[in-house]
């Protein structure tokens, strides 16, 4: 299991919401994510905090690199 894969724990809910802050990039933004999602920015705050967002998008970027990297 790779580190952005959902946790066992994870809501499908809060997974999705994941995927689209995972997607969005680099430059991505909770903001960006609520107006995809319709969830409110204190709810993904909440998630983002609980399931780790920032570290496990942090980790996908990375493994992109390594794919395009010669």
């Amino acid at each position: 299991m790779s580190e952005w894969d959902r946790l066992p724990n994870e809501s499908s809910r809060a997974y999705q919401a994941y995927v689209i802050y995972r997607d969005l990039g680099p430059d991505r933004s909770l903001a960006q994510v609520s107006q995809k999602h319709t969830k409110s920015i204190p709810t993904l705050k909440r998630w983002s905090s609980k399931y780790n967002w920032v570290e496990r998008a942090r980790a996908y970027d990375d493994y992109l690199f390594t794919l395009k990297s010669p």
